[in-house]
């Protein structure tokens, strides 16, 4: 792949900018503030985009931030390239949010917007990732050291397209999806659904195993059965009665209840107590007629008295006859007076005796009644109690079958966990040996990665080349005098210089579709005059391949 032609509409700081490379090797040279990296930036965004800006990071890791134009106009630009036997132009357009971003794809030979690739054109047209591109052809001064990570890696290895590596790949992720189906953050899962359930059971367990023996404990007399209603099996109805009463039935032997409260005589007592007070009525009522009889004759005594005294002494002038007619007259109101009294006492002693038969009659009735409804009462008892002990009998039998099954699916729920557990094991150990088997794949991979490194390295200065060392975790040390020192000990330039022949490595054996354009933001600047014309002249060597855009603020640095 190889840019033609660059134009800046507005980003960052840079306007109507527009860039021409007519060499595979093209030296920008601009002083410090006009905007090099600002351009090298735009060559990655019209690729790869510029990404979300709804971060926390720093102005300098959010592209879209920081290179927001400074001055009004369309924010973005075009570049013109070639690809394989094609010519394109991207042209893109930026904004404050990434879905409002445009981009196009025109086939320059046509001059119809091309399907040949997507707004990811970047990742198609190399085969690498922002990241990647970033961390190997995108090099600046002030970041030049690799580091590699796990993106990286898969980039790596993807690109070689090694259907064993992409096999291993797609089977850990298949591992790691159905493990996480079984065991999720947060206590979910499969696993603690399984579990939750087995908990659940062993507890309903436990609470029908409490019931049965609570039902067994509960056969008791009757009495105490009627009495503690509130614990009985059966689940009455609201207003429903144990006893078999009606509500006036109930009513009325509470009454009789208070009415016998001093104790219930028998009914034969009743009715000899009837038969006296009939007698001593039926002698009461005689008395009575008897005395009214002697009231009459009282009368006619008194009367007959007061009129033989006033004949007396007015036809016949006999005085003694007179006082014997006063007498006897007074003498027979005398009696009137005493008979009527003693009728009125037989009369009130007539009401007593009508109210206590009244009261024998009520009392023979009430206890009859009273007895017909305690009969009636304690036969419901009866059949309460017996209908309760069945209703024990059945809730018995029916949480025992219940115990069974929740023991059955207890059982079936343990297994089930097992094989979910023995599933895990067996995708940990998968994922175990997986892992093991791809590092020890990556290591040996890896050692592809050293015959371009101290290619490039030798191009530099052979001896170097001779003494780096790069293992197979892609860390470098050199050898010096038999020891095998760490980078940190040398200077920036030799670094600077090692770095990139790690980066031209892992573009080489990345870039397996088109190769990218290697942006160099004044890479050497810490060589002196004779490294820097070695490093030069390696570049030129590398520019035989790819294209390379170097930027640098230094006159004496030209190519």
């Amino acid at each position: 792949m190889k840019i033609q032609e660059c134009y800046v509409e507005n980003f960052g700081g840079l306007s109507g900018y527009h860039f021409c490379p007519e060499e595979p090797l093209e030296y920008l040279c601009a002083p410090n503030g006009s905007g090099k990296t600002t351009f090298a930036a735009f060559v990655c965004a019209m690729f790869y985009g510029l990404g979300s800006a709804r971060t926390r990071k720093n102005l300098e890791e959010v592209p879209r931030k920081k290179y927001k134009p400074w001055q009004q106009g369309t924010w973005g630009g075009w570049i013109r390239f070639a690809a394989g036997t094609k010519q394109y132009r991207i042209e893109r357009t930026f904004s404050e949010k990434e879905r409002e971003d445009t981009f196009a794809l025109i086939d320059l030979d046509t001059g119809m917007v091309s399907q040949d690739y997507t707004e990811n054109i970047g990742e198609e047209l190399f085969g690498m990732t922002k990241a990647t591109y970033q961390a190997t052809a995108f090099m600046s001064w002030n970041h030049m050291r690799v580091e590699v990570n796990e993106n990286m890696r898969i980039g790596f290895f993807d690109g070689t397209q090694d259907t064993g590596l992409l096999k291993s790949k797609q089977a850990a992720a298949a591992i790691e999806a159905e493990y996480r189906e079984y065991k999720k953050t947060g206590n979910r899962g499969e696993l603690a659904q399984v579990t939750e359930e087995l908990n659940r059971l062993s507890m309903q367990e436990w609470e029908l195993e409490r019931q049965r023996k609570q039902l067994s404990e509960q056969k008791m007399p009757i009495s105490l059965q009627t009495e503690n209603t509130g614990e009985d099996i059966q689940e009455e109805k609201p207003g429903s009665s144990t006893t078999g009463l009606t509500a006036e039935e109930e009513e009325r032997l509470a009454f009789l209840d208070d009415y016998f409260a001093a104790g219930l005589n028998h009914t034969d007592g009743w009715e000899e107590n009837l038969i006296k007070l009939r007698e001593q009525k039926k002698e009461c009522r005689s008395k009575i007629r008897q005395a009214k009889r002697l009231s009459v004759a009282a009368v006619f005594l008194a009367a007959a008295g007061v009129i033989l005294g006033i004949l007396s002494m007015a036809v016949l002038q006999k005085q003694p006859a007179a006082v014997f007619g006063g007498l006897a007259g007074i003498a027979g109101v005398a009696v009137f007076f005493w008979l009527r009294r003693r009728t009125a006492q037989y009369k009130e002693q007539l009401e007593g005796l009508n109210g206590a038969e009244e009261k024998e009659r009520t009392g023979a009735a009430y206890a009859k009644e009273y007895q017909t409804l305690s009969q009636k009462e304690e036969f419901y008892k009866q059949i309460h109690h017996a209908f309760q002990e069945q209703q024990r009998e059945e809730k018995c039998k029916m949480l025992e079958k219940q115990q069974i099954q929740v023991l059955q699916k207890k059982r079936q729920t343990g297994q089930q966990k097992k094989q979910i557990e023995h599933r895990m094991e067996v995708l940990e150990k998968s994922m175990q040996y997986l892992t093991e088997a791809k590092q020890a794949y990556i290591s040996h991979m890896a050692k592809d990665l050293s015959e371009p490194f101290y290619a490039y390295l030798s191009a530099f200065d052979e001896e170097l080349g001779r003494k780096v060392q790069l293992n197979d975790t892609y860390e470098i040390g050199i050898v010096d005098h038999g020891i095998l020192r760490q980078m940190d000990y040398y200077s920036s330039g030799i670094k600077d210089v090692i770095w990139f022949c790690e980066r031209m490595a892992f573009i080489q054996r990345l870039s397996v579709k088109e190769k990218p354009v290697i942006v160099l933001d004044d890479i050497f600047l810490a060589l002196d005059n004779q490294m820097q014309k070695k490093a030069f002249n390696m570049i030129g060597r590398i520019s035989q391949d790819f294209q390379i855009i170097y930027l640098s603020c230094h006159e004496y640095a030209v190519l």
